[in-house]
């Protein structure tokens, strides 16, 4: 495990003062998670916001996108992280789309839930935005029957 999260870090281009923010974060997940995401599901594009800081993962407009350029794209997967309500702690949520249908479920760590409860529409929208980017400027190839506006 310590291989694939240093290998993840020199890939991400992690700075040291993102790793300790990781670890008192109460955990390591970010590179790890997103490296394994990537190798785990082959089809899809990982998107992460650039820096790993807290305050501005969420608001980054640049994305880091990896994705096989030998394989159709059929998800893009958006690891966040998102606040706790009352709390000072966090957790992340994976949003999923599908770039065949245009379908976005969500994973909530801390809630356990899926597509049938929404996210706040801000969030939403952000990351609607984001999958449009990701389907627009990369050369990823997929077979599309949807559009956002």
């Amino acid at each position: 495990m310590a291989y694939m999260r240093e290998e993840a870090f020199h890939e991400l281009e992690i700075h040291e003062e993102d790793v300790e923010c990781l670890y008192e974060c109460k955990g390591i997940y970010s590179p790890v998670i997103f490296h394994m995401l990537h190798h785990i599901i082959p089809e899809a594009a990982v998107v992460h916001p650039i820096s790993f800081q807290r305050q501005k993962l969420v608001d980054s407009e640049v994305y880091f996108v990896r994705y096989d350029q030998d394989r159709f794209v059929e998800w893009v997967l958006f690891p966040i992280i998102r606040p706790v309500e009352g709390s000072t702690e966090s957790h992340w949520t994976l949003a999923v789309a599908n770039m065949k249908t245009g379908a976005m479920d969500y994973y909530d760590s801390a809630r356990h839930f899926y597509k049938d409860q929404r996210m706040e529409e801000e969030l939403e929208q952000k990351l609607l935005r984001a999958v449009v980017t990701v389907r627009d400027n990369l050369p990823i190839r997929a077979v599309r029957s949807w559009s956002w506006s």
